[in-house]
């Protein structure tokens, strides 16, 4: 069984499952899955994109249903037919459902560590208790949990292998009407209804002060693919700017643009492949970030600036987040190639530290490993 929750988990769950499917195709896999998990083959108990949940006011108008998903995956392990449980980031719901397969007798795999490392530190006890072997992919993971007495290993980043393009910006410019020449700044808003909400109105006003500050500039978006375009185009309409959206493009229009405007998440580090200079920001609701601002232990939010371990591209936290300052930040970019230049060479580092290609067939075989070396300590 594979459990994931959101667009990344669904993604590297479905890289997972086409691996293991490829190294033991005598092996059945059912769980909690996405669009791209389905397509890879693995039959939905239920479906990841109705479990997804980003703040805690979210996730509490949701508790009936995650209780009836939670029953119905401890009744399928119940039914003892399942080798082991992967689990893939979603730590709150998660750690809950690794506690139940432990006490059924489930190997429990928690694939895409939580960041613990980051914030709520004393989840690593559960860990320890309940997950049988951890597979990270980052590798400054892998000291804190071998601390811990955790079995970790380290796979490399599936994204290696995804970050790819596939039209040059020679050949997206003309399909939408961009100016080569002329500066293209990509925006980058979520993938989430909710970040939209929070956000996408902080981005737009920020495209307005660059507009005007710099009247060449062009603006693209690649609409994700768990959002609904005539809801982004809602808050495009309202504006007197034009911006020009994309759809199942989103590496190729990362890769054409100067500069990103993004939201926290695992975009910035897709960014960060395609080696593009960017701003991070996020604001969420005012509870939501005092409550991670409470138990916050690492002085960056954004995941590149992590991998990095020190601040490589700017990042604006909630207040700091305004249009004026993500404004600034990026007509500085676009007007000074020192401070451009800079960034892009540190973002050219990242790669190397990620690992090898071929993650996802690692963690298949860790995994198939895994079951065998149980197999053959129980007999």
């Amino acid at each position: 069984m594979i459990v994931a929750g959101e667009g990344s988990g669904d993604l590297y769950g479905s890289e997972l499952a086409k691996a293991i499917s490829q190294l033991r195709p005598d092996l059945k896999i059912k769980g909690v899955a996405g669009p791209k998990m389905r397509g890879a083959g693995v039959e939905a108990l239920f479906n990841a994109e109705d479990i997804s949940v980003v703040g805690i006011f979210e996730a509490v108008g949701k508790l009936r249903f995650l209780k009836r998903v939670f029953n119905g995956i401890k009744k399928e392990l119940l039914s003892k037919k399942y080798a082991s449980i992967v689990l893939i980031d979603l730590p709150d719901f998660n750690l809950r459902l690794a506690k139940a397969a432990k006490e059924i007798g489930i190997p429990v795999v928690y694939y895409i560590s939580p960041q613990i490392w980051a914030w709520r530190r004393w989840r690593i006890k559960k860990i320890k208790r309940y997950v049988d072997k951890m597979l990270v992919i980052l590798p400054f993971e892998v000291e804190f949990y071998k601390k811990a007495g955790v079995d970790v290993e380290f796979v490399g980043h599936p994204l290696i292998d995804l970050v790819k393009t596939h039209y040059s910006k020679e050949e997206i410019c003309p399909r939408f009407d961009l100016e080569m020449d002329e500066p293209i700044i990509c925006l980058v808003p979520g993938s989430r209804e909710i970040e939209i909400k929070h956000n996408f109105p902080i981005i737009i006003q920020s495209a307005e002060i660059i507009k005007k500050a710099l009247p060449e500039s062009q603006f693209i978006l690649p609409l994700a693919t768990t959002l609904d375009r005539q809801q982004v185009e809602k808050f495009i309409s309202k504006k007197d700017l034009e911006i020009k959206i994309t759809e199942d493009l989103t590496y190729d229009t990362v890769n054409t643009a100067d500069f990103i405007i993004v939201v926290s998440g695992t975009a910035t580090l897709e960014t960060a492949l395609l080696e593009k200079p960017m701003v991070i920001f996020y604001r969420g609701t005012l509870f939501s970030w005092l409550l991670v601002e409470t138990f916050l232990t690492i002085p960056y939010f954004g995941l590149v600036n992590i991998i990095a371990g020190k601040e490589i591209v700017p990042e604006l936290r909630q207040y700091q987040a305004s249009p004026k300052k993500i404004a600034e930040i990026t007509i500085k970019a676009l007007k000074e190639s020192n401070y451009y230049n800079s960034m892009k060479d540190e973002l050219l580092k990242i790669r190397q530290v990620l690992g090898e290609p071929g993650a996802s067939m690692r963690c298949a075989q860790k995994i198939s490993d895994f079951l065998e070396n149980r197999t053959t300590a129980s007999v």
